[in-house]
C-alpha cells in the first residue's frame, strides 16, 4: 500500500524537484529483527516440542514483567511525545484501526464466516503492528524529526485496543451477571447440563422427561 499512497496522495505533498531516499537497509534490518525470532520460534515448535513447552512456561511471567516495565518506562521516557498530540492525531489514530475492525468483520460476515471467525478477522484487520513503523522511523530520522513522525503510529497504537478491551469487559460482566439465565440442555439420562460449560452436570435431576 505504501507505493500506492506515494503515487496518489504523496504527490500532492511533495515537490517535484525533491529527492527522496528510501531507507531500504534500515527497513531490512527491522524486518530481520522481527522475522528471525519468529523463524526460531517456529523451528522450536515443530522440531523441539519439549523445549518449546518449557520456554513457553518461562516466557509467560517474563513477558508480563517486560510489558509492565516497558509500559511504565516507555510512558515516562516518551512523555514529551504525547505533548505533541492534537485532536486530529487522536482522530486519525482511531479511524485506522476502527475502520479495519468494521470492514474486516463486515466482509467476513458477507462471506458467511462463523461468528468466532468474523470476530477474529475483524480484530486481525484492525490491529496493526506499529512496532515496524516505530522502528523504521526511529532509525531513519534524526531524533527531533523521528519524535514528530512517531506521533501518528503511537496515536494509532494507543487507540487500537480500546474497543476490544471494552468489548471483553462488557462480555465478562454479561457472563457474570447473566450466568443463572444460561440455557440448559438435557442429556439422555435426564441430567441438566450447562451448554456453555462442557462436561459439567448439575446435581439437580429433572422430574419428568
Amino acid at each position: 500500500m505504501m507505493p500506492l499512497w506515494l503515487y496518489t496522495l504523496g504527490r500532492t505533498f511533495l515537490l517535484e524537484d525533491l529527492n527522496i531516499t528510501i531507507p531500504y537497509l534500515n527497513i531490512l534490518q527491522v524486518i530481520a529483527s522481527l522475522v528471525i525470532p519468529l523463524l526460531i520460534g517456529i523451528f522450536l515448535q515443530y522440531k523441539l516440542t519439549k523445549v518449546a513447552l518449557v520456554i513457553i512456561k518461562l516466557l509467560r511471567p517474563f513477558t508480563l514483567l517486560v510489558m509492565v516495565f516497558f509500559l511504565c518506562v516507555g510512558l515516562y521516557a516518551n512523555w514529551y511525545v504525547f505533548k505533541l498530540f492534537k485532536p486530529v492525531h487522536i482522530l486519525a489514530g482511531c479511524l485506522l484501526p476502527y475502520c479495519g475492525y468494521l470492514i474486516g468483520g463486515f466482509v467476513a460476515a458477507i462471506l458467511r464466516q462463523p461468528k468466532a471467525r468474523v470476530i477474529t478477522i475483524g480484530l486481525e484487520t484492525g490491529m496493526q503492528n506499529i512496532g515496524v513503523a516505530l522502528l523504521v522511523l526511529r532509525i531513519s530520522f534524526p531524533s527531533q524529526m523521528s519524535d514528530i513522525a512517531t506521533v501518528g503510529p503511537m496515536a494509532s497504537g494507543m487507540m487500537t485496543p480500546i474497543p476490544a478491551l471494552l468489548a471483553a469487559i462488557g462480555y465478562a460482566l454479561y457472563k457474570k451477571c447473566c450466568k443463572k439465565y444460561e440455557p440448559v440442555a438435557v442429556k439422555d439420562d435426564g441430567m441438566k447440563v450447562n451448554e456453555n460449560k462442557e462436561n459439567e452436570t448439575v446435581t439437580e435431576t429433572l422430574t419428568s422427561v
